[in-house]
């Protein structure tokens, strides 16, 4: 896992961030999608997830029970500790306030 200076957080990034941190449930990566207003595309959505991941800013599971007409088992994602401290980071660094982020 590398350090990242808060500044290097990529809007997308951050977006991902700022909506995790919001939401009280772990999310799936089309939930986000939906919840950006089009600040985020399916297309590249996953990609991010998974670069967040290994930075160890979320962390992911398979959900437990996959509806039968989904047929595989979806990833759910949540914000780790790490993430929030990073998010607090950029957002004080572009002067950002959570709230407003991520509405």
């Amino acid at each position: 896992m590398s350090w990242l200076h808060p500044s290097e957080l990529t809007i997308r990034e951050a977006t991902i961030l700022g909506l995790l941190a919001r939401d009280v449930r772990d999310a799936y990566g089309l939930d986000l999608v939906k919840a950006s207003d089009g600040r985020l595309r399916r297309g590249v959505v996953y990609v991010t997830l998974q670069r967040l991941e290994e930075q160890g800013l979320i962390e992911s599971r398979e959900e437990t029970s996959t509806p039968v007409e989904i047929g595989i088992p979806r990833r759910l994602y949540r914000i780790t500790g790490l993430g929030a401290q990073r998010l607090a980071e950029f957002e004080a660094c572009v002067g950002i306030q959570r709230q407003g982020w991520a509405q």
